[in-house]
């Protein structure tokens, strides 16, 4: 009977966002948060079929950026973002001569590496609750 309370009494302390998996939307919010240097918080976005699309407000001058994101393999989210002058979506950034963004996770975080020719040039680790 004892070992039952601590059992139970250890479940209802787990937080079920801790043990939950990060979305693809949320792995596109951890991708662009590395690439462009943003705080995940200000990023919003919704899915459209495998696609994330996500954007945030820059609050130095109120401008609106929109990206939007594929996953390849597990590992890597691949994005593109909206071309200002014409509104129409510009390349997806996957070839040799673009930076990659592979992800990794733990039990409560999801650490981000922006890779380019073999060298890890940015990295980040997130919390999976800022992801959401």
């Amino acid at each position: 009977m004892r070992g039952l309370i601590a059992a139970a009494v250890l479940s209802l302390s787990a937080s079920p966002f801790a043990m939950a998996e990060v979305t693809d939307l949320g792995l596109c919010k951890g991708a662009i948060a590395i690439v462009m240097n943003k705080n995940p918080s200000i990023i919003k976005g919704t899915m459209r079929g495998d696609e994330a699309y996500i954007h945030y407000v820059r609050p130095v001058d109120g401008s609106r950026w929109d990206f939007k994101c594929k996953y390849p393999d597990a590992n890597t989210v691949v994005w593109a973002g909206k071309l200002k002058d014409t509104g129409k979506w510009g390349r997806w950034r996957d070839t040799k001569w673009d930076s990659i963004v592979r992800h990794s996770s733990t039990a409560n975080a999801v650490t981000f590496k922006e890779v380019m020719n073999g060298s890890n040039i940015n990295s980040k680790t997130f919390e999976k609750e800022e992801l959401r």
